[in-house]
């Protein structure tokens, strides 16, 4: 029986990874023409040909069967069990390879592929966070380039389900963290990003998180409903000892008896209050406000900071004094950032100039983000009480040291006329 399309199909086959290793093999052997460009006929078969080939012309197309068998054999030992018995049939190599490729390269049959891909898809014990979240991009990237990307529900619950066993305790946390309000898939891979390459501390770290949060959104940001500050959304509505609902245009309604926002039907108003409540945009997780005094050529550095930041204007050569943004701090405060712009500094290499730099005046020193530090293609490694910070090109820009407050590099900023 011949073999059909559908033959060279199956769950367990993944031709995307089984075709450039094969060719690889054939090419090896030498047997990569016969695939590409098969047998002709048997000529001693075809009376008018029989009649007139010549010995020379005989034994090379002998050479090329014996060509065609063996790659053939090499073809089908690499398969699995359910693609070589349902092509067992196919005698040459090129009607092998030939079936496969059309078989496979379908838009239909690349999706149900790249789903099992994902349905298998695991955290391998101890692959590094950032290597596992790669993983997980590439195969989401692919679904889209398909054309039919996979839902963010679906990244997300199988980050919560595929990760190795190191990270156990923080299942529970990462879950409760899911739970709070407007949080989506940006908002846990950014979690991994700065808790993640530590397992053993990511419980207690990502609690932290979490209580920023809540914290910023039941307190530091203003009230949903009277777009006020110091009191809980819940509290509301009593303003000046009068039940108060605020409606979609913003007008002040008081009716009835008072109630709770959270008891008010007026479920629009609530929704339209709750796009309101922001979380912080920036995250500062090693700092405490107070108790220790640093210098102002301390730098820290931080692998649960976001950005880069500082309290000292008199740091910036260029300042944006317009933009704003909130900052979450380790005891759940939330600070503002009051511009962004580069700060000059003098390294071993030269004048260097560190980029977006947060101006925070509420924080109590300068901190490098380890994250904003790799985004910009350098590497920084720990190890033997230091931190070893390089640029692109591998060299060694930065040495930070490992004391008692942390890893501490002592730059001299150069300072220059402030452009706002």
């Amino acid at each position: 029986m011949a073999a059909n399309l559908q033959d060279g199909v199956s769950d367990d086959f993944d031709y995307e990874h089984w075709s450039p290793i094969a060719k690889k093999r054939l090419v090896e052997n030498g047997v990569w023409d016969v695939v590409q460009n098969g047998v002709s006929p048997n000529p001693t078969k075809i009376p008018q040909l029989a009649a007139t080939i010549q010995a020379v012309d005989l034994e090379q197309w002998r050479n090329r069967v014996i060509k065609d068998n063996k790659a053939l054999k090499i073809m089908q030992s690499s398969l699995p069990d359910s693609v070589f018995r349902k092509t067992i049939s196919i005698a040459s190599a090129k009607e092998l390879w030939d079936l496969l490729k059309k078989g496979n390269d379908t838009k239909e049959a690349k999706l149900r592929r790249l789903e099992k891909q994902f349905e298998k898809l695991m955290m391998y014990e101890g692959e590094p966070m950032d290597l596992y979240l790669k993983r997980v991009e590439e195969i989401t990237e692919r679904f889209e380039v398909l054309g039919n990307p996979i839902s963010d529900d679906k990244v997300i619950t199988k980050l919560l389900t595929s990760l190795s066993w190191p990270y156990d305790d923080s299942i529970p946390v990462l879950k409760e963290f899911m739970t709070l309000p407007d949080l989506t898939l940006r908002d846990l891979l950014k979690a991994f990003e700065l808790f993640g390459s530590h397992p053993e501390t990511m419980p207690q770290e990502l609690m932290k998180f979490i209580n920023i949060l809540r914290k910023a959104h039941s307190e530091r940001m203003p009230c949903g409903i009277c777009v006020k500050n110091n009191h809980n959304q819940e509290e509301d509505l009593y303003y000046n000892h009068r039940p108060r609902v605020v409606n979609l245009s913003g007008a002040n309604q008081f009716r009835g008896q008072g109630h709770y926002a959270r008891d008010c039907s007026n479920t629009r108003n609530l929704q339209q209050a709750e796009k309101r409540i922001q979380k912080p945009e920036h995250l500062m997780l090693g700092v405490t406000v107070g108790g220790i005094t640093f210098d102002e050529g301390m730098w820290m550095v931080h692998t649960t900071t976001t950005d880069h930041m500082t309290p000292y204007e008199k740091f910036f050569t260029t300042l944006d004094r317009s933009y704003r943004a909130r900052v979450g701090l380790a005891d759940g405060k939330v600070v503002m950032a009051e511009g962004k712009g580069d700060v000059m500094i003098m390294t071993r290499e030269g004048k260097k100039r560190i980029k977006n730099v947060l101006f925070v005046p509420g924080i109590n020193k300068n901190a490098l983000s380890v994250a904003q530090m790799t985004d910009q293609g350098c590497s920084v490694t720990f190890g033997g009480g230091k931190c070893i910070m390089k640029n692109h090109t591998g060299k060694v820009f930065g040495e930070a040291m490992l004391e008692e407050t942390g890893y501490v590099i002592r730059l001299q900023v150069i300072k220059e006329v402030i452009w706002h």
